[in-house]
């Protein structure tokens, strides 16, 4: 019974989460959400993700006027 529920939650986590994607360098893309009308909340976001270090753009969408999404990769943090 314990193996069945270990393999149904394997299952699961698997179909749930899709492997991250990266960028040509190898650094991993993260994709920030955020509702409104501007851009502003969207770079605070990734700025917060990516700390001093900064971020650049992927790709940008903003399909409507209520929801916009940004893909970013941090940048490698300062030696």
């Amino acid at each position: 019974m314990k193996t069945a529920i270990c393999v149904s939650a394997l299952v699961l986590t698997a179909c749930s989460s899709a492997p991250p994607l990266f960028t040509s360098d190898n650094r991993p893309t993260n994709l920030i959400a955020c509702p409104g009308n501007s851009w502003d909340l969207c770079q605070l976001r990734a700025a917060k993700q990516c700390g001093t270090a900064g971020f650049d753009v992927i790709q940008r969408n903003d399909d409507d006027d209520t929801t916009r999404s940004m893909l970013i990769a941090c940048k490698a943090a300062p030696n």
